[in-house]
Order: C-alpha cells, then structure tokens, then sequence
C-alpha cells in the first residue's frame, strides 16, 4: 500500500519505536477485511476467537454471540487508540491503549485528547448507556476504547484558546467509540497498573497517561512471533513455504475464494 508505506518513511530513522510504530500499522491494515472469505480465514485463524469461543463452548447457556462489522475508517493509526476506565460511571483514568510505543503527536497533546474524550463520553456515550442492562450488570464499572481520526489532532491545536477548563469539542467523524469491556483483574491497563493504581482508579481524582519518551529496548517486551517480523530478511527463514508446510487454513482461504467468485 502506497499510502501505508509513505507514512512510514517521514518517520524518520529505522530506530526500536519507529519499528514497532510500522509493524503495529501494518498490522492494523491487515485487519481491513475486504471480501467475505477473508472474513472467515481471520476468524478461523484467530487465536483470541479460538480461546473466546472454548470459553464459550464450555458455558452454552451464557454464550450470546455476535458478529459485528464495520465499514473501515481510513486514516486511523495505531497510535491513536485510547482506553479509558470508568467507575461509577465516572472516567477515572485513559491511556494510550499501545503502551510499546512512543507517539510524539499524541505526548504533545495528551492534555487537550483527554479532555476531548471525557467530553465525548459525558455527552455522547454515557446518556445512552445509563438504564441499558449493561451498565446495570456491571454496576458503572468498565472499560471504553476510543479511536481517534488524524484530523482530529489538527481540531485540537486550533482550539487551544479555548477559557480554562472548557474541553475542545470533537465531533462523531473525529472520534469512534470502539468497543466496551468489562473492568477487572484481567483487563488490559495501557499504561496503569491493575494493583497498583487500584486506588486512584477506584477513586479518582481523573488522570490520563501517554508514553513521554521511547520505551528502551521495547521490541525485547513482544512475543517472539512478532520480534522475528522486526528481523531483516536475511536473518530469518525464507518466506517461502512448501505445500507440506502450508496450514490447513491457507488452503481453506483458496476454497472460500474460488467459492464466492
């Protein structure tokens, strides 16, 4: 992808952050699905949908399960996706959702994102979810995953007059509420710590956190599938495959193509 690759060459030098900055893009752009069988392989091929739905399997009468899609938003980045905790439905803390990377876009601004999303879930989510049966099952306790549209940051900076204590105002076509999520001890934290931020969380007063500077030797942190994606070519195995050593849902995705041609 043209645009894809243009965005990472003004990054600057092949350093650690600038690496997994890339890395974690490409990613996010192979997660745009295109036709209905490429849909099926990423589900059949899915760790996280493998171990939901053994979880699942094992409790049926619990099991209420959706497919949803989406219509891609172009533009979005990796970095640009934010968690922000609720309690008593109140936000009490945001992160920076990626904690491996450092984005110098967003540490220059991470006052003026917070504000702007606090503000967003006050006006936007939170009326809508107040009496619903999730925010009852979960008594205002849970997580809400923002992602933020480029422009947005452009909105931002002209804003900066704005009187004290009054948020800069992003519209729907800025920000997309991505998803939900229970609140506890297995939860994803970002930049917190489930324990040892227990009782700012738990109480406030409302902080917000981003990564300042490059994180040392952050690559060394990854799974060891994702550090050999960072290798040059030379020092890793030939992408090439024999038939032998295909998987079984490679030859699935041939299938399903030929099927809905």
């Amino acid at each position: 992808d043209k645009a894809l690759a243009q965005q990472f060459a003004v990054r600057g030098a092949d350093d650690d952050n600038t690496l997994l900055l890339s890395l974690f893009d490409a990613a996010l752009d192979l997660m745009r699905v295109r036709d209905p069988a490429s849909l099926l392989w990423m589900l059949i091929n899915s760790q996280r949908v493998d171990e939901d739905l053994d979880v699942a399997l094992r409790h049926p009468e619990q099991w209420d399960q959706a497919i949803v899609i989406r219509r891609w938003w172009d533009g979005v980045t990796s970095d640009l996706e934010f968690r922000m905790f609720i309690v008593d439905g109140k936000p009490t803390g945001l992160t920076q959702y990626n904690q491996f990377v450092h984005s110098p876009r967003i540490a220059s601004r991470g006052a003026a994102i917070a504000d702007a999303l606090c503000s967003y879930f006050n006006t936007e989510v939170l009326p809508r979810l107040r009496s619903t049966p999730f925010f009852e099952a979960v008594g205002g306790r849970f997580t809400c995953d923002f992602a933020l549209h480029p422009e947005a940051l452009g909105v931002l900076d002209c804003q900066e007059g704005r009187r004290p204590n009054e948020a800069a105002l992003l519209s729907k076509e800025h920000i997309k509420l991505v998803e939900l999520n229970c609140y506890y001890e297995a939860t994803g934290m970002g930049l917190f710590d489930f324990h040892a931020d227990k009782p700012r969380l738990d109480a406030g007063p409302f902080e917000w956190r981003v990564r300042t500077e490059p994180m040392p030797h952050a690559s060394v942190r990854l799974e060891n599938e994702w550090r050999d994606l960072l290798r040059p070519l030379s020092k890793t195995q030939s992408p090439s495959m024999s038939p032998s050593a295909r998987r079984v849902t490679d030859e699935a995705l041939e299938q399903l193509v030929r099927a809905s041609a």
